[in-house]
């Protein structure tokens, strides 16, 4: 999250950045409701599903995690990667 708004800020100014953690706030707020709301109101042959697919996952996310974090890693050595990616 941080990573955002600091990106923003150095590339767009302060409102972009605000709207940036504004966007990535919202859009987080939202699916932690909808997971919240859709576990309370599943029933036992889903939640038996979910049991049964955990462990893969979690293999994919701390896959997304890794590879997150390498492109977390690459834009401090190249900081202008995402800025040529994004708005070239």
């Amino acid at each position: 999250m941080a990573a955002v708004v600091v990106f923003a800020v150095s590339v767009g100014g302060f409102l972009l950045g605000i709207g940036a953690f504004s966007l990535f706030a919202g859009t987080m707020g939202v699916s932690v409701f909808l997971l919240a709301f859709l576990g309370t109101s599943a029933g036992p042959s889903f939640t038996s599903s979910i049991r049964i697919w955990g462990r893969k996952v979690q293999a994919v996310a701390g896959l997304a995690l890794v590879l997150v974090g390498g492109a977390l890693i690459y834009s401090g050595i190249d900081p202008g990667v995402y800025r040529r990616l994004l708005l070239d």
